[in-house]
């Protein structure tokens, strides 16, 4: 490493170091294979030098960036690779056994590392043994030492025994033994009978973890002597033998034969032909035996096929060996860096050393080069040798590596390539654009380039002068720090002849690149002149026409007036491939705009012609000293003609003395004398007005050989590169030779050919030897010839001077203690040679016996040994032996262990005491220098007295525990740090008394035992489960589970209780999980639990467990069992319908999730209903037991709602949401009546009510008629249909015979066709119409608090008059309201205090429309009257918006325009009128003002909300708009509505402005309620008749109604018709009167009944009466309970016995007793029970159930409270709570009772009496006991315990003292 460190620091200087910047090279790179053990891991450092500083990274084999993978791969931010150490589990071959490799990177380029083949050894078990060949008496024998082959890589053979005596390591060619095949092989030469009855054995040392093992000894299995034989082998196949470059092998010729075999060796040639070793071949490395032949210093050259040749007088054999000769790769890149201009030559050499040859690989900056890439500029020849680039350009610059590789090693080398010179390049350059004129336009060009490039602009082929172009042109110029130049061409304010093609061309003394591209601006065409255009004859020529303008739809050119027809494929530019002398003249371009505008202008070319150059050449045989003369004539070209000659592209230099003789037309060159120097490219240069040419001819000279670098005499150290220096000049260049010294007295010398491995001659003729070796000592003869005489040589000497070395540093040495030791060092080196010896740094003391040294010379070196006689334990460490001679010195270590058996294990004892095991620790002692393989554990039952006996130990059990073995199936043996040790004794007893003792044990021998430990064994969980387990069903979703105890000598322990297991078997398919439930039973005597709130039809597992004081036992075997049916849990899925017909549908679903069917589903309900306006219209149910059904005898276009429920044999699951769907259209039926009324003498009014049926939506009503009597013939009217349903259906017949009876008939049209006709009436028209109504009587169902209109339409001549009664009483007056003679209902003040202040206003329903806005005055005509009408009021019961009617001392108003008469009083209990009060006014203006006092009384969140269906008040600011005169002003106060929902209304009043209302027209209408008698309508308490006519319910009856109602008034109408119109006359004077009463306030008993109307005149009457019946919500059902369990309430209800209208459903309510919010089930109506399930145990629930019809939800009924079984824990005895000792408490929770519901749990907290701070110390604690410890002796304490469970928790606290260190107690002290 340290040479290779040298060598980069050399290659660093060459590169000019720190003071240039360079690429990066590598200081460290990884090596090239990494072996470490996964208990150890690895670091691998990775150093690069650069400027700038490279940055470091590693990369996988793929080019990946390396990346951490947690625990065991990390890079280091210095480039270091950790791979961490990691447990056999986590091995990954992508991590552990891959190739690595580090990239080093700057902004010079980047290189990669040589691969770094890693490989992770994960510790096996491993054993050693030997093998012996077959052997015969004085023959050999061959032992091998065998262990796995994994192990093989990193493991060496430490020692070879025989008889435990240890062989020498050294191979001693002339000894009895012989070590070949790096150790693994021992070969005994001649088998004699002592070295049949020797045990032979060898130690192998693992050099990854240290750790030594011996194998089992084995002997030599050897036969007599044979009678006289022939050579035969004693091995199968060939002998395969490795070593590396310069080490020592030895090749054996293992055979047998008797007499002895005479031994014969040869080498075998490529052509596979023997040839015999001679004598002194191989410069002396080679030494034979009888049986071996020795090869020193190996080099390449002796690698490959031997054989050996035995023969004796009975026969001969041949075998066959081979000889591999491993070399480490080197590589080396010349030159390491080189300068090459753009569009020059680089060429980079890659030389290699090594062996196997490798396989070469190019990377340029790290990125692999394959042969002829880039364009085939870049060539790999010679075997990938060496790298040529032609044509180099900017992107070839950067770093070039050569890579080697082979099968078990790599290697790289680099070398950078700079830029000198470059041409340039551009980089950025501008595009084609479109402007207006007046725009800034800036062109931008930047190019790099070597000298830095210039920039010139041209306009269309000119130069652009920007002085002549004027102020607007400017052009800049500048260079960047990154050494682009960049050049703007700025143009301001553009006009349209500033367009064209602009060019801007970068040029150096290398070349020029342009870039041209178009400008356009908007104008005419215009073409620019230009002087005349010189081309060159013979060369391309691009003429481009100078035009601006934009859009061009043209460019043409003439010539002579005649179309030139050349190449113009570039816009608006003539083309000519070669200039001809005929091309010149005059040329005209036509240049025409888009809009047919043209510009023409003439340009002149003149063509001249080139000169041309006559070929020439100089002699080819010239030499020095000779005359020479070269010619260069012009043959062609207008004159005159200029010459200049140059030579190497450079003018002649004048001290060459070459002489220029010129005349017209030619010049010549005179070389009076030629030398080397005048050698080089001569180029004549011939110039005129067209062109300048040049022709080149090179002159050589030729040149004997020179010195350049002349050889000389080196001398080197082993091992260290030689460079052999011979440059020489000539021409042409000289051949180098060199040759070598056969032998050291020969005079012969032998080429040095085909040279490879450790020699490379460098192309400037340097002989380079990597690692010089003493055999390379010699002369050495450079020869340098050319073919010019005389030629060069010279001899040199080359001494290799070898210093002091060890081949090995260190190996390792036993001996027994007792025994004899010889320690050897063999040296080698040049004498002479100092060797001294070391022991653990000190030196020896030779005065004892015991120690002696002795040296002898061997052929490479010497030899010392150190011999200890009786080798003892303090004889064991490091000896150094150091050697010294004049050249160097090296140091060998030798590890002596003197083994003996090991010193007796100490500190045993115990770490843990489980039930069947115990821990054992201990500390090793002294190993006796030899690993230990293990120890003897011995153990015995203590004896019942608990003494210990010597003869107890005779019949203890004693186990061999192995260190590193096999592991043992009863103790487990760990190793923790060095020396320390941990191991686990199983199959103990539990509850039992042992002795234990250990030994430890050695390859010599077995320690002695320790003192014994005694150690007794804990309590373990019970061996066996709970017998005879039953499980039956008990309620829904329960199961009874029944037991027995296991047998008693298998609880180990106190018995405490059973833990139950319920796991629910879910079927496949189930979207939920298994769910399992635990439940725990204390008491060995408790053998029954019930199991609740489980899932119902489900099936269950349950295994019971019984616990002791330790952990619970095994489970008893599975006992399925299923809960009862219930109902299904979830409703059908993805329910679906789609219509079929009018009449018909189909629904489709699926059934529920799986898992959630409650049981065996029998079947589906279909709920399904319309969504009419019909009260009668209920669901029906369809039960089916498909998942889809056809629906038939449907509504024809009716939308329905449809739900699908599942059921069981336990009744009806959840309904599923609803889905809805709409029966087809289809014709409707026939119109429900008519009737034809004589309207006029022309006119017959014909009514009608739609049909029941409609089918669809009704588009438009066909009336017919004809005469009566004439059938066939008849004439219809179109009516279209009023999408208003309270709008009477009328049309007037017009244009009729007076005279004429008519009849007429009605049909209802939808989209598919008109329906059937009503039945035929009658009626003509008559001047005198008595009095009829056109509307129909019918019956009414209203909601209760809801409105409904009845509409009452009169005709009659002269006009009738209508009157309502109800239940034949008129509607007249009554106590509250009064009716006026104008009409209107006068309100008593007295009335409106009596509500609350939170009143807020709503508005009524019907009501005419107030005035919103801020107070104004509008006027009223003379004699209206006021009418002030009090809203209606309904308690606040829940939040809403309000609107604040009157602020703080604000006075309300109302306007009344000019009133005469207006009187006020309020509705009291007497009719008091209304003067001054603190709360009202009457104003002169007759207005009646609300005082601001009583504003206050109001919650300051009310606020006004304007009527629903008012007239639109006035909006805006206070102003006056116009009243009719006559007209009524009325005041009508907001209707209030309880806050109990959200509603939008409108701020009437603001801050301290009065409110005022608008005026109506009065109208003359009497009512009378249809009651026991035909009463008129006046005053009454529930309704009233207003100025309109209209008949208005009171709010009374609002306060009666719940508080979250949102209602609206109900207003009956009653209009009527008649002639004289009233207000409208365009019916010849005679009008329909329409009398519509309408239910302004809420409908209730005392409003229903029959409705009459009454049209009567001087002709006739006709009456009218509706039926108006109040449609009241279901009552409230009887919930009561049924039963109740431990998770379950069953409910039951009866159906109110009240209800008239069908139920459609029912809610039903329920909550948790401490919840707030309630849980909502629906439930199907002819449900009349529920069940509760899955609730909790003990706890208490509420439950209430509402009823539902067609009109609205009930209300609820009363709350239902159940709890279910079960109570709270029950805490046991405190004498069976706790135990205590010293310094804890144990709590035992199996003593507590469940009480019935299972405890969840524990909570336990302590304080030491005295004390205010609890400590808590478990939250949720579910085991059977809990200790507290750490607790002070005699010490009382506090301690509550607290056991929940779903019923709730109990809470126990106790005063409880621990014991004193003597065992006592304390008093309790009060």
């Amino acid at each position: 490493m340290c040479s290779w460190v040298v060598t980069a620091l050399i290659i660093l200087y060459a590169m000019g170091g720190e003071g240039q910047e360079h690429g990066p090279v590598f200081l460290m790179e990884p090596p090239p294979r990494l072996v470490f053990s996964n208990s150890t891991g690895a670091r691998v450092s990775c150093a690069a030098h650069g400027f700038p500083a490279p940055q470091l990274a590693w990369q996988q084999p793929d080019g990946a960036q390396l990346d951490d993978v947690p625990g065991l791969r990390q890079v280091l931010d210095n480039g270091t690779l950790v791979l961490l150490p990691f447990p056999a589990t986590q091995y990954r071959p992508d991590i552990h056994s891959t190739v690595y490799r580090c990239r080093a990177h700057n902004a010079h380029g980047a290189i990669l590392s040589r691969d770094m083949r890693t490989q992770a050894v994960v510790w096996q078990e491993w054993r050693v043994r030997v093998t012996s060949t077959q052997a015969e008496a004085g023959g050999p024998a061959l032992l091998t030492c065998v262990v796995p082959a994994a192990l093989r890589e990193h493991a060496s053979v430490a020692a070879w025994y025989r008889n435990d005596a240890v062989l020498p390591a050294a191979d001693h060619l002339s000894g009895s033994t012989l070590l070949v095949g790096d150790g693994w092989k021992l070969i005994v030469r001649s088998v004699g009978i002592e070295d049949s009855n020797a045990q032979y054995s060898c130690s192998v040392l693992d050099s990854l973890t240290g750790e030594r093992r011996q194998s089992a000894p084995v002997s030599i299995d050897a036969s007599p002597m044979s009678v006289a034989s022939a050579p035969r082998s004693i091995t199968h196949g060939q002998w395969e033998a490795s070593v590396r470059r310069g080490g020592d092998v030895a090749l054996p010729c293992l055979v047998h034969a008797s007499p002895p075999a005479s031994i014969t060796w040869y080498r075998e040639t490529g052509g596979g032909v023997l040839r015999e070793v001679r004598d002194n071949e191989g410069a002396g490395r080679y030494t034979r035996t009888h049986d071996a032949l020795a090869i020193r210093r190996a080099e390449i050259a002796d690698g490959g096929r031997w054989a050996c040749r035995a023969a004796n007088p009975h026969g001969h054999l041949t075998l066959r060996l081979h000889l591999a000769v491993h070399a480490h790769l080197t590589v080396h890149a010349q030159p390491h860096t080189q300068v090459v201009n753009s569009g020059g030559t680089a060429m980079i050499n890659c030389t290699w050393g090594g062996w196997p040859a490798p396989r070469l690989e190019w990377l340029h900056n790290g990125v692999p080069l394959g042969a002829g890439v880039a364009g085939g500029r870049v060539h790999i020849q010679s075997n990938g040798e060496q790298l040529i680039i032609t044509a180099v350009h900017r992107a070839d610059k950067g770093v070039y590596q050569c890579m080697a590789r082979n099968e078990r090693d790599s290697a790289q080398a680099s070398a950078e390539l700079r830029l000198g010179d470059t041409a340039p390049e551009l980089q950025y350059t501008f595009i084609e654009q479109v402007l207006r004129p007046g725009q800034v336009v800036t062109l931008k060009c930047s190019a790099v380039g070597s000298p830095p490039p210039h920039f010139t602009w041209m306009l269309d082929g000119q130069p652009l002068n920007t002085i002549a172009m004027g102020p607007r042109f400017s052009v800049e110029q500048f260079a960047t720090k990154a050494n682009d130049v960049v050049s703007y061409l700025n143009i301001s304010a553009v006009t349209s002849d500033d367009g064209g093609l602009y060019t801007c061309r970068a040029a150096n003394s290398l070349g020029e690149v342009a870039h041209t591209s178009r400008l356009n601006i908007y104008g005419p065409p215009y073409v620019r002149s230009l002087a005349p255009i010189r081309a060159v004859a013979g060369r391309e020529l691009m003429l481009y026409c100078p035009y601006s303008g934009y859009p061009i739809s043209s460019v043409k050119w003439h010539r002579d007036g005649q179309p030139v027809e050349w190449d113009s494929s570039v816009d608006g530019a003539l083309r000519v491939a070669r200039v001809e002398p005929s091309h010149a003249g005059t040329y005209t371009c036509l240049v025409m705009g888009a809009h047919g505008e043209t510009a023409r202008r003439e340009l002149q070319l003149v063509v001249s012609n080139p000169p041309e150059i006559e070929p020439f050449s100089f002699s080819a045989n010239l030499q020095e000293g000779k005359r020479a003369q070269v010619s260069c004539s012009v043959t062609s070209g207008d004159m005159p003609v200029h010459f200049t000659w140059l030579k190497d592209n450079a003018p002649i230099p004048t001290s060459l003395q070459v002489e220029e003789r010129a005349a017209d037309f030619f010049s010549n060159l005179v070389f009076k004398e030629v030398s080397a120097r005048h050698s080089g490219l001569y180029t004549c240069v011939a110039s005129n007005s067209a062109a300048k040419v040049n022709y080149t001819a090179e002159l050589v000279v030729k040149v004997s050989p020179k010195w350049v670098v002349e050889p000389k005499d080196e001398a080197v150290l082993a091992g260290e590169a030689l460079a052999l220096h011979c440059q020489t000049t000539g021409s042409p260049s000289p051949q180098v030779t060199w040759l070598k010294q056969r032998g050291s007295s020969s005079t012969d010398f032998v080429p040095l050919v085909n040279l490879g491995g450790r020699f490379q001659l460098l192309t400037n003729g340097t002989l380079w030897i990597e690692s010089a070796l003493p055999y390379d000592e010699g002369h050495y003869i450079c020869k340098s010839e050319n073919g010019v005489a005389p030629s060069l040589s010279k001899s040199i000497a080359v001494a290799v001077n070898e210093p002091a070395r060890f081949e090995l540093t260190s190996h390792n040495m036993t001996a027994r203690r007792g025994a004899a030791a010889t320690l050897a060092c063999d040296v080698r080196g040049d004498g002479p040679i100092r060797v001294t010896w070391a022991h653990n740094t000190n030196h020896l003391d030779l005065n004892t016996y015991r120690l002696s040294i002795s040296e002898a010379k061997t052929d490479s070196g010497l030899r010392s040994q150190l011999y200890i006689s009786r080798a003892d334990r303090e004889d064991s460490g490091v000896y150094k032996c150091q050697a010294v001679n004049a050249y160097g010195h090296s140091d060998h270590y030798i590890y002596l262990s003197v083994q003996e058996k090991p010193d007796t294990p100490h500190s045993l004892s115990v770490t843990e005491i489980l039930s069947r095991a115990v821990r054992l620790s201990w500390s090793q002692g002294f190993d006796g220098n030899s690993p230990l393989v293990g120890y003897t554990l011995q153990y015995c039952v203590l004896s019942a007295q608990g003494s210990i006996r010597v003869n107890q130990w005779d019949t203890a059990t004693s186990l061999n525990v192995s260190v590193h073995g096999t592991p043992h199936t009863t103790v487990i043996l760990t190793k923790k740090g060095d020396i320390h040790y941990e191991a686990l004794l199983n199959t103990l007893k539990p509850h039992t008394a042992y002795m234990i003792r250990i030994a430890a044990i050695n390859q010599i021998d077995r320690s002695a035992f320790t003192e014994p430990v005694v150690v007794k064994t804990q309590e373990e969980a019970p061996s066996e489960a709970p017998t005879n387990v039953q499980v039956t069903a008990g309620g829904a979703g329960e199961l009874h589970v029944s037991w027995r105890p296991p047998p008693r000598d298998a609880w180990h322990g106190e018995l405490l209780g059973y833990s139950v297991t319920c796991t629910e078997l879910t079927t496949p398919g189930a979207s939920h999980r298994n769910i399992t439930r635990t439940l725990t039973v204390n008491g060995w005597s408790a053998t029954e639990l019930n199991l609740s709130a489980l899932r119902k039809f489900t099936r269950y597992e349950v295994r019971v467990r019984a616990f002791n004081g330790v952990a619970a036992g095994p489970a008893s075997a599975p006992v399925s069992a299923t809960t009862l049916e219930g109902v299904p849990e979830s409703h059908p899925i993805t329910v679906s319908c789609f219509p079929l017909s009018s009449s018909s549908m189909k629904v489709t679903w699926n059934p529920p999730p799986i898992g959630q069917h409650g049981g065996l589903i029998q079947g589906y309900k279909v709920v399904y209903s319309p969504f009419t306006s019909d009260e009668a219209d209920i669901g029906e149910i369809k039960r089916v037991t498909t998942t889809d059904t056809y629906l038939h005898t449907l509504r024809k276009y009716t939308n329905y709602s449809i739900q699908v429920l599942a059921f069981t044999n336990a009744g009806d699951g959840k309904r599923s949401p609803p889905v809805y769907c709409m029966t087809e259209e289809d014709v409707p039926s026939a119109p429900e009546k008519i009737k034809a009324l004589a309207y006029s003498s022309d006119t017959v009014l014909v009514s009608w009510l739609p049909p029941i049926h409609p089918n669809g939506i009704i588009s438009h009503y066909t009336v017919y008629y004809r005469e009566a009597g004439r059938l066939g013939k008849h004439s219809s009217f179109t009516v279209t249909a009023d999408k208003n349903a309270d709008v009477d259906l009328m049309f007037q017949v017009r244009n009729l015979m007076e005279t004429q009876l008519y009849e007429f008939w009605v049909s209802a049209t939808t989209g598919s066709g008109e329906g059937e006709s009503t039945l035929v009436v009658g009626q003509g028209p008559a001047s005198r119409v008595p009095a009829r109504i056109a509307s129909f009587g019918r019956e009414v169902r209203v909601a209760r608090g809801r409105g409904a209109v009845l509409r009452c339409s009169c005709v009659g001549a002269p006009p009738p008059r209508s009157r309502w009664a109800h239940a034949r009483r008129p509607v007249t007056h009554h106590a509250h309201y009064q009716v006026t003679h104008a009409g209107h209902l006068r309100l008593r003040g007295q009335y409106s205090r009596s509500l609350p202040p939170t009143t807020r206003l709503a508005p009524p329903r019907h009501a005419p429309r107030a005035l919103p806005g801020h107070a104004r005055r509008p006027p009223a005509a003379a004699g209206s009257v006021l009418t002030l009408t009090t809203a209606h009021y309904a308690p606040r019961a829940a939040p809403s918006r309000t609107t604040r009617t009157t602020r703080s001392r604000t006075p309300a108003t109302c306007g009344c325009g000019v009133s005469t008469h207006a009187h006020y009083r309020p509705l009291r209990a007497s009719r008091r009128p209304v003067t001054h009060h603190a709360h009202y006014q009457v104003t002169h203006a007759g207005h009646l003002r609300l005082r601001g006092q009583y504003s206050r009384s109001l919650p300051p969140t009310t606020r006004l909300a304007p009527p629903r269906h008012a007239p639109r008040a006035l909006p805006g600011h206070a102003r006056r708009p116009p009243a009719a005169a006559g007209s009524v002003l009325t005041l009508t106060t907001a209707h209030y509505a309880p806050r109990a929902a959200p509603s939008r209304t409108t701020r009437t009043t603001r801050s301290r402005t009065p409110a005022t209302c608008g005026c109506g027209v009065s109208t003359h209408a009497h009512y009378r309620p249809l009651r026991a008698s035909r009463r008129p309508v006046t005053h009454h308490a529930h309704y009233q008749v207003t100025h309109a006519g209209h008949l208005r319910l009171r709010g009374q009856y609002s306060r009666s109604l719940p508080p979250t109602s949102r209602l609206a008034p109900p207003v009956l109408r009653c209009g009527c018709m008649g002639a004289p119109s009233l207000q409208n006359s365009s019916l010849n004077n005679q009008k329909r009167k329409i009398i519509t009463m309408m239910i302004t306030q809420y409908l209730n008993e005392q409003s229903s009944g029959n409705f009459s109307c009454t049209a009567s005149n001087t002709i006739g009457e006709d009456t009218i009466v509706y039926v108006v019946s109040a449609v009241l919500p279901p009552a409230a059902p009887a919930l009561s309970l049924q039963y109740t369990t431990s998770s379950s309430i069953k409910l039951h209800w009866q159906i109110p016995g009240e209800t008239t209208d069908p139920i459609l459903g029912y809610i039903l309510h329920h909550k948790q007793n401490t919840d707030t919010d309630w849980n909502t089930v629906e439930l199907t109506p002819e449900v009349t029970s529920y069940t509760m399930d899955m609730l909790k145990c003990g706890t208490t629930y509420n439950a209430k159930i509402q009823a539902r019809n067609k009109i609205s939800i009930g209300p609820p009924s009363e709350v239902l409270s159940a709890t279910t079984r079960g109570g709270r824990p029950k805490p046991p005895k405190p004498e069976d709570h706790v135990h205590m000792n010293s310094t804890a408490i144990k709590i035992n929770f199996y003593a507590w009772r469940d009480g019935g519901c299972p405890i969840l749990g524990f909570r336990v907290s302590y304080r030491r009496v005295g004390t205010e701070h609890w400590i808590k110390i478990g939250d949720g604690l579910n085991s059977a006991s809990h200790v507290v410890g750490d607790l002070s002796p005699g010490t009382w304490y506090e301690l509550t315990v607290e056991a929940y469970s779903d019923a709730g928790v109990e809470r126990v606290t106790l005063r409880v003292d621990t014991h004193t260190l003597a065992g006592g107690t304390n008093s309790w002290i009060f």
